[in-house]
């Protein structure tokens, strides 16, 4: 018996996304009237990852149209056609700002790890009793 794959059922913005586009879940979940926007384009994949890793982590929503476009024997490549990044309409202004920020201090990086390793003693502390 063959597999049989359907697509959901989605509305889709008139932004250039296709139902063979459908690789995360936020797709479905935009608020109405707002729609994918272009936030970036990359040459090498590798870049748009890391930067929607980034926003994600920051809340913001992220597609990447092409993120299986240059997939060869499981490595990440470049490609001909640059790698997509698309972010809300309505979370374009953050994402940009956070794009755009300085990098963060060293002190405020040594501050937390001094946290992270007072967490874990006290952990082991209470683990120990």
């Amino acid at each position: 018996m063959p597999f049989h794959h359907e697509k959901p059922d989605l509305q889709l913005p008139a932004s250039g996304v296709s139902g063979n586009d459908l690789c995360a879940p936020d797709i479905a979940s935009l608020p109405e009237g707002d729609e994918w926007v272009l936030f970036g384009a990359f040459a090498v994949q590798s870049d748009a990852i890391l930067l929607r890793g980034f926003l994600e982590s920051e809340g913001i929503p992220c597609l990447q149209p092409d993120e299986n476009a240059a997939r060869m024997g499981g490595e990440v490549t470049t490609s001909w056609a640059p790698f997509r990044l698309l972010v809300p309409a309505s979370h374009l202004a953050r994402a940009s700002e956070l794009r755009n920020a300085p990098p963060c201090d060293d002190a405020i990086v040594d501050e937390a790890e001094q946290q992270d390793e007072q967490a874990r003693r006290a952990a082991h502390d209470r683990t120990a009793e």
